[in-house]
């Protein structure tokens, strides 16, 4: 066990809130764990990959670039058709030292099995709230772009295993450096709460597929949320700015190829991204009264770039509480890309880039179906079945094309202490 992970077992060994000796100040610690499994049905497919070696002279002798046909297994999301026990866990604990009646400091460090239990640092920002209806943030945060943002390592606090993969891994960063401005005030008889952030990244080589990676340097915006405990609206708007984007090898050798022979100067310049604007804009409904439970969200991200995909992501679940402890629920999840068309091109340089930026189109479906069953009042067991169908010619989110709609099995424990 390395240092980090250490320190991480050593953290969440305590569970407590107290008084520091000689002083007015309070700490407030507690923590969370995830458990499961999960494992993605199917077999291997044969897929068609480009020959590395023969792609520069193809395309100087003016052909079309050769592909060869693998063999390979799907996997999304980081499942295959292995059974995984890693994937799914996480670890993770929280702190708060309360200075006085305005100022505080938040922590969080998680443990994700998908790094190996990694300590990371989620929060870790000083709070200054001088009344009750202003609070000033600044530090290390999570990105507020979607509705369980803040709270998507701590699986107790929604129904899925996690939440709908068709939002919620789309984005490539998950933290940033940043200043919030928080208001929360009653308006007629409900609760209004506005946010305005501004942030920056030490993000970079960010993947996004056949794309390649880039570094995101900075995010503003704002969302506002209202409503009651038992039913409340969310909607936000945030840009970010794009820097350092590298093709990967394949398409920059196309790009460099056919800019220098047949001149194609708008594709080069699609991929000059110093500065490239993106914008993420966001809308949300979360309803839990009495055995009611429905929660739904619609996603739409884009840039300014013709070269990255402008996408809309959107879920809805609805569920049905048994008993008050037991809640059976049903899914629907779609991913999107608006401008196929647009990126599309014609003759030999459509032959070359045409099939590289199909594969960056990732539409797909999904269906859920799953149960919760909360067992104390801390602690809960989940179980769903995901079908994932990719659409419109595309291989959606998986590493490679399934031809075919794939189901992926996975269940959980959930414990806040």
């Amino acid at each position: 066990m390395n240092k980090r992970k250490r320190i991480l077992a050593a953290c969440l060994c305590v569970s407590s809130s107290a008084v520091l000796a000689d002083s007015n100040m309070e700490y407030h610690i507690d923590g969370f764990l995830t458990a499961g499994f999960g494992v993605l049905t199917g077999g291997q497919v044969f897929t068609q990959q480009l020959d590395a070696n023969t792609l520069e002279s193809q395309i100087l002798a003016g052909l079309p670039p050769l592909y060869d046909t693998v063999l390979a297994r799907p996997s999304i999301y980081g499942y295959n058709g292995k059974l995984d026990l890693q994937q799914p866990s996480i670890i993770g604990v929280n702190g708060r030292l309360d200075i006085n009646d305005e100022y505080s400091v938040l922590l969080q460090i998680t443990g994700l099995g998908a790094t190996d239990f990694e300590a990371n640092v989620e929060w870790a920002f000083l709070e200054y709230k001088p009344n009750q209806n202003w609070d000033f943030r600044f530090g290390r945060m999570r990105i507020p772009l979607f509705m369980f943002s803040d709270t998507v390592n701590v699986g107790y606090t929604y129904p899925w295993v996690s939440p709908p993969n068709e939002i919620y891994q789309f984005v490539g960063f998950s933290t940033y450096s940043a200043a919030e401005m928080v208001y929360e005030n009653e308006l007629w008889g409900q609760n209004l709460r506005a946010t305005l952030y501004y942030g920056v990244f030490s993000t970079s080589n960010i993947s996004v597929g056949f794309s390649g990676t880039f570094t995101a340097k900075q995010l503003f915006g704002g969302y506002f949320t209202y409503g009651n405990p038992d039913i409340y609206f969310r909607m936000q708007y945030g840009e970010g700015y794009l820097q350092d984007v590298l093709p990967t090898p394949a398409l920059a050798t196309i790009i460099q190829a056919y800019t220098t022979i047949y001149g194609a100067p708008d594709v080069a310049s699609g991929y000059e991204y110093n500065n490239t604007r993106a914008y993420f804009e966001e809308i949300g409904i979360n309803i839990d009264k009495g055995h009611w439970v429905f929660l739904a969200e619609v996603v739409k991200q884009g840039t300014n770039s013709p070269q990255f995909k402008t996408t809309l992501e959107m879920y809805a679940t609805l569920g049905y509480k048994i008993y008050e402890d037991w809640l059976p629920f049903v899914g629907f999840a779609q991913e999107k890309t608006l401008d196929k068309a647009t990126r599309i091109y014609g003759g030999l340089l459509g032959e070359a880039l045409n099939p590289l930026l199909a594969q960056v189109n990732t539409d797909q479906k999904t269906v859920t179906l799953g149960m919760r069953w909360d067992v104390f009042t801390n602690t809960d067991l989940k179980l769903q079945v995901e079908r994932i169908d990719p659409t419109h010619g595309t291989m959606g989110t998986y590493s490679v094309n399934p031809n075919q709609a794939d189901y992926l099995i996975r269940g959980t424990v959930d414990t806040v202490f």
